[in-house]
């Protein structure tokens, strides 16, 4: 998937198994006024079309809203680049203060784990 046209396809189609038209009826941007949020505009299918197509860019209101609903980084889908789903902020400390107090058994559960992930991540990418 090179372009943003191929990502947000994929993901309409492949991940969600939405028509442009369903996809559309579920989206919409904020409208701002003196930065407050007063109203939300819908994306029509015509508009996620030329995206699709690589007709046109999306501005970042609608860059933000997919990659809220479909669950990726507004990098990845705006580039390609990046790790595909979102990642949950952590403190590094915390993280390794909780697998030095685990059993090698609880270590190698979370290992398998997140070998499912990965697998799973890849998978989705494809």
């Amino acid at each position: 998937m090179s372009s943003l046209g191929e990502r947000i396809n994929h993901l309409r189609v492949v991940r969600k198994g939405l028509t442009l038209e369903q996809l559309a009826n579920k989206l919409s941007i904020p409208v701002y006024q003196k930065d407050k949020i007063v109203d939300y505009k819908p994306i029509t299918s015509g508009t996620l079309s030329n995206l699709e197509n690589n007709k046109h860019r999306p501005n970042v209101d609608i860059a933000i809203v997919l990659s809220d609903f479909f669950g990726v980084s507004v990098d990845w889908l705006l580039r390609g680049e990046d790790y595909p789903e979102k990642t949950i902020p952590f403190d590094r400390m915390k993280l390794q203060d909780l697998f030095a107090s685990m059993t090698p058994e609880q270590l190698e559960a979370q290992e398998r784990i997140i070998n499912e992930m990965r697998r799973k991540a890849l998978k989705d990418s494809e």
